[in-house]
């Protein structure tokens, strides 16, 4: 028996020792590849900006008490019961580069507060221009000035736009600053989005089954004409590629439908500029635009019978409205109609094709929480007009999914 038992223990303690080594080799597998993942990590972080995150401004509430009142054009005397107040909290909303909501509330009456009615850049209003004036809720023609008591400083070389921000001042000391942080990736930011055509995928219509797209948009003149009025504010510019069934990709000459041009397009270079920008008001959720694009389609085109592909290019002019209906921060609706005019001058020796369109667009979105990034269901509809007939016509309904992607290397 003692034999026995001791041979056990000996294979008992010949098996632990073995997972003992075994587990040792494991755990030093594991620390390697941690090791090799923080390497890694280091390099990405030493060389790009992967930490999104880049102070370049500040907000101030630079004076809490004593802020004078006035009242159209001149000081208030005795028309108002005080001719200053001390301030208690200042809120801010701003998008696309303007202060668009600002609220004050004094320190002495709960049911008071001040507003502005209409936007300002933040770029100008520490100007001793600035004549934004914050209009009291309860005493009509009384206000005060913004001026008089918040300012911003930004670094210098550091004139980004930024598209949203909450700002929330006191005068309890610990909150009378502000300080933003943007994306530094705004230097370099693609709109990305894959998507798929339903009518392709299911062999209805002559669509790209997937598709890939990226768009960059760049503020011009984000300055307001006058309370919601804007001139040249926005331009975008993006490429997208289609992938199309192999049987069904290239256009037959000679072309009887002049809009396959357009429809079987597998690669397209676009532009587009916000021409005229108003919205109805603070509390409407609307922005009515006018625009102008231009495009350019790449097509494979084949002779008959022949095996042969050839790309064409077809150069496209429009211009239009669209609808913008943002009420919801996690949730938007676009709409566009565009008029369309397209030439090619290669598809056919010594002869121009010229045909014209009419579009309508229109896109609902559902943005992830706690990022810019958003699923989106999108319906495009073109149709011929003038020498097209209007039954030379095709539309996609397009489901997919919209990604900001950051290449913004450190300096």
């Amino acid at each position: 028996m003692k034999t026995k038992s001791i041979v056990t223990i000996a294979i008992l303690c010949y098996n632990f020792i073995a997972i003992a080594q075994s587990a040792e080799e494991e755990i030093s597998q594991l620390a390697d590849q941690n090791k090799s993942s923080s390497e890694f990590i280091e390099l990405l972080k030493n060389n790009y900006n992967i930490e999104k995150n880049e102070y370049f401004g500040i907000f101030k509430l630079v004076d809490t008490t004593g802020i004078e009142l006035y009242q159209s054009d001149v000081s208030v005397t005795s028309e108002i019961n005080s001719e200053t107040i001390d301030i208690k909290k200042v809120i801010i909303e701003i998008k696309d580069g303007e202060m668009f909501n600002i609220k004050v509330f004094p320190t002495n009456d709960q049911t008071l507060f001040f507003y502005n009615k209409s936007p300002t850049n933040i770029y100008s209003f520490n100007s001793y221009k600035n004549k934004t004036k914050l209009w009291s809720n309860k005493k009509e023609g009384v206000y005060i000035k913004l001026i008089d008591f918040i300012t911003y400083d930004y670094q210098n070389g550091k004139r980004y736009i930024i598209e949203n921000e909450l700002i929330n001042l006191s005068s309890h000391k610990d909150s009378t600053q502000h300080k933003i942080f943007i994306n530094n990736n705004l230097k370099s930011i693609i709109d990305f989005r894959v998507y798929t055509d339903f009518l392709g995928l299911i062999d209805e219509s002559s669509n790209g089954i997937v598709s890939f797209e990226g768009n960059s948009t760049f503020f011009l003149n984000p300055f307001n004409l006058g309370r919601f009025h804007y001139l040249f504010k926005k331009f975008k510019a993006g490429v997208s590629y289609s992938r199309f069934d192999n049987d069904d990709r290239e256009v037959n000459l000679p072309v009887i439908n002049s809009l396959d041009l357009i429809q079987k397009s597998f690669l397209t270079a676009e532009t587009e500029i916000d021409i005229y920008e108003v919205r109805l008001g603070k509390k409407f959720p609307y922005k009515i635009l006018a625009k102008a694009k231009g495009s350019l389609r790449l097509t494979e085109t084949s002779e008959e019978n022949s095996e042969d592909l050839e790309n064409t290019t077809t150069l496209g002019l429009g211009y239009g409205t669209e609808l913008q209906v943002e009420r919801f921060s996690n949730f938007g609706i676009n709409a566009s109609i565009y008029f369309n005019r397209y030439q090619n001058n290669n598809i056919v020796e010594n002869n121009i094709v010229n045909f014209d369109t009419f579009s309508i667009h229109s896109e609902v979105y559902f943005f992830v929480p706690q990022s810019d990034n958003a699923f989106f269901l999108r319906m495009k509809y073109e149709e011929g007009r003038r020498d097209l007939n209007a039954s030379a016509n095709f539309f996609n309904i397009q489901f997919g999914y919209k990604a900001e992607i950051n290449f913004a290397k450190n300096d």
